[in-house]
């Protein structure tokens, strides 16, 4: 723990950086096999239905400003920034 928090990356490429040792003996057909069954989704072409668990969203009460800030409300958000 004391390595860690003198200094992280240095232990942490100390882990990293040792060489391997280990042998890989696993055939790769079992492992693209693993890969293919982990990733895939037999039920991906299916088109999901409403979920009954959520409830429908409401309308907004007050509707979204979208339009671009005015001069005045620049001024004021840049006068704010430089008072922090």
């Amino acid at each position: 723990m004391a390595a860690f928090t003198a200094s992280p990356y240095k232990f942490a490429r100390s882990l990293l950086d040792k060489e391997r040792s280990e042998k890989l003996e696993t055939p790769l057909e079992e492992v693209a096999n693993y890969l293919h069954v982990t990733h895939s989704d037999p039920n991906r072409e299916d088109v999901l239905r409403d979920c009954d668990r959520i409830d429908p969203a409401k309308e907004p009460e007050k509707q979204l400003n979208a339009t671009e800030p005015t001069l005045g409300e620049v001024k004021e958000a840049v006068k704010k920034a430089r008072a922090a």
